[in-house]
């Protein structure tokens, strides 16, 4: 999600706004759930995804309108068939999305900046929205320890760990606390690191290699480290307590061992296959 907070605050940043197109709600089956997003720009381009096919078609289409119009609104999508709303697709479910336009004057620019500082720390931080009436009437971040930005008192139990919306208010997890430690800064690497950032995992790369830890190889790494193996414990620290971390081996070894953070000795997979598990 870092990269896609990057692409919508340079946007505003630049003049340029921005329809924000949200899964607030889904049941049954879809291509994906609560909490996808989808950035559209004036230049047609786009950033993330709300599952693909006919529903992330119809779904650029009415972004790129309201766009032009500078308006937010609700819709309704059906995965059934001779369903009024239906587009085609047979997954047997439905979702309610949301489009909020985002305007360059507005409080957006400092909401995406605070995503992006946000997705470099290591704290829970929520996407907080009221809507009434299909459009957005305020918004802000959120994290354990209160809001930003909001004009309104933040309702109780409204940040879970999943996307919720209920009583006029959304709230969607898009900073979790927790880093994927990926130790092997090969090509089963630069496959992965894209698609753990993409799923809003928060990958940190290791490899005792300088040409392999090389920063350029994975923009999509929130660091990238080098050093021995044998001192991973001096660089890189998990606690028995931190749930949300995990650890990917995607690199060979003489000995099949490593010396890990804590001074736990996993073993890694010749292969190159990487295998999470929690730290």
């Amino acid at each position: 999600m870092r990269m896609f907070w990057r692409a919508v605050a340079r946007a505003l940043e630049d003049g340029r706004p921005v329809e924000l197109v949200s899964v607030l709600a889904a049941s049954g089956s879809a291509p994906r759930g609560a909490g996808a997003m989808m950035a559209v720009f004036p230049d047609g381009g786009c950033q993330g995804t709300i599952g693909g096919g006919a529903v992330e078609h119809a779904a650029q289409q009415t972004a790129a309108a309201l766009l032009t119009q500078g308006e937010d609104a609700l819709r309704d999508y059906v995965f059934r068939p001779g369903d009024a709303a239906e587009l085609g697709m047979v997954c047997g479910g439905e979702v309610t999305v949301l489009f909020q336009h985002l305007a360059p004057a507005g409080s957006a620019a400092a909401v995406s900046r605070g995503l992006c500082q946000a997705s470099g720390g290591d704290r829970d931080v929520w996407l907080v929205r009221r809507v009434e009436g299909g459009r957005v009437t305020d918004m802000g971040l959120a994290d354990r320890t209160g809001a930003r930005w909001l004009a309104s008192p933040l309702p109780a139990g409204l940040l879970e760990d999943r996307a919720v919306y209920r009583g006029g208010w959304s709230a969607i997890p898009v900073v979790r606390a927790g880093r994927t430690y990926v130790f092997g800064g090969g090509h089963v690497a630069q496959a992965l690191v894209p698609v753990l950032a993409a799923a809003s995992f928060r990958p940190v790369v290791y490899d005792d290699r300088p040409e392999f830890a090389d920063p350029a190889r994975f923009p999509a790494a929130e660091a990238v480290l080098c050093g021995p193996f044998t001192a991973i414990g001096e660089r890189v620290r998990i606690s028995p307590t931190a749930t949300r971390s995990s650890v990917s081996y995607t690199v060979n070894s003489p000995s099949g061992r490593a010396s890990c953070p804590e001074g736990h000795g996993m073993p890694m997979h010749a292969t190159g296959t990487p295998s999470l598990a929690p730290a």
